[in-house]
């Protein structure tokens, strides 16, 4: 199966990759300058460039090194402040963090969810994105599997 038939394709944008995609978000989004946009803390350089040259500030978000995964709720919790305007979760290494309680969070405070699953090992036949996201982004390079 190529797409997932549950993929609303009315909502979905392709674009060259995801940095371009993430670019665009950020420029139609116009966060103010000297927003906060938390980051887990591993991630490519290029994300967080295209944030700060958007004129927001990055704001780190710890991760189990050895999981990929976030520390704890409460870790998350410390980042969060009133100039937070969106958290990037990475999916790396094919590792799926579950966002559902981290979203429910942010959702309620107005602050963006951004999926970055360029490194995700799963097709769109098997995940979507959170529905709770704001948005979600994927990589279908030819150096993807």
């Amino acid at each position: 199966m190529l797409f997932n038939r549950n993929i609303n394709v009315e909502r979905v944008l392709s674009t060259y990759c995801v940095r371009s995609a993430f670019d665009l978000y950020l420029q139609a989004r116009k966060f103010e300058k000297g927003s906060e946009i938390v980051f887990t803390a591993m991630n490519i350089p290029d994300m967080t460039r295209i944030a700060t040259e958007n004129g927001l500030k990055i704001v780190p978000l710890e991760i189990n090194p050895s999981t990929f995964n976030i520390i704890s709720f409460e870790a998350f919790e410390k980042v969060i402040t009133p100039k937070t305007k969106a958290v990037v979760f990475a999916h790396l290494f094919g590792v799926h963090i579950d966002l559902d309680p981290y979203a429910g969070y942010l959702r309620k405070r107005g602050i963006d969810v951004i999926e970055d699953c360029a490194q995700g090992f799963w097709g769109a036949d098997v995940f979507n994105g959170n529905p709770q996201s704001t948005i979600t982004m994927f990589s279908f390079g030819f150096i993807k599997i």
